[in-house]
């Protein structure tokens, strides 16, 4: 096993012990759902109640070595908490928004990373393609294309777009749907 499965491995079973649901996202996610590509670091997704945030930060970074200096504060204030895994992996864990998070979980899909290893958390193909096009930067797009191509006619598109016509209220910059028709669009005339 590669260290970043070694990784996700570590800290996707001590939330299991600790029976916070969670999911992983970001390139590893990827990796599995879309096409592939090299990442260095592991993006899990957590979902916990606003009240019990602040005593799951403390227990991860009690299990976990933080990355900065003030890890605590950082996460109180951007919802993420940046730690490594034993074998130095950087490992982001972002608190799932409030509703949504829910909706995630249940959603979530049961990977084998490799044989005799219990199976993680990954976000659905849909989800991952909502986070992505949320985060919109020039990498999260591409990603999007690559889901968009790999997962083909199994994805629930009505699920995207009624997500992303409600995530469209809060976004400023651009539009997601556009976005997210002009990505599909062009993944079904891709040769």
């Amino acid at each position: 096993m590669n260290l970043l499965h070694q990784a996700v491995s570590e800290v996707c079973a001590f939330l299991e012990r600790e029976h916070i649901p969670y999911a992983l996202i970001g390139g590893y996610a990827v990796q599995h759902l879309g096409e592939p590509r090299l990442t260095h670091d592991v993006d899990i997704e957590i979902l916990v109640d606003e009240a019990d945030k602040e005593r799951v930060f403390e227990k991860l970074l009690a299990a976990f070595r933080p990355r900065i200096a003030d890890a605590l504060a950082f996460a109180r204030q951007n919802r993420v908490l940046l730690v490594y895994a034993s074998n130095d992996i950087p490992v982001d864990i972002t608190l799932a928004p409030p509703g949504y998070g829910q909706v995630i979980a249940q959603r979530a899909w049961r990977i084998a990373l490799a044989p005799d290893v219990p199976p993680v958390s990954i976000l659905s193909p849909e989800d991952l393609i909502i986070h992505k096009l949320i985060a919109h930067r020039p990498i999260d797009l591409q990603d999007v294309q690559g889901v968009l191509k790999r997962q083909g006619s199994a994805l629930d598109l009505d699920y995207i777009r009624a997500n992303l016509a409600v995530f469209n209220e809060y976004v400023w910059e651009y539009d997601l749907l556009q976005t997210f028709e002009q990505l599909l669009r062009a993944a079904h005339t891709d040769p």
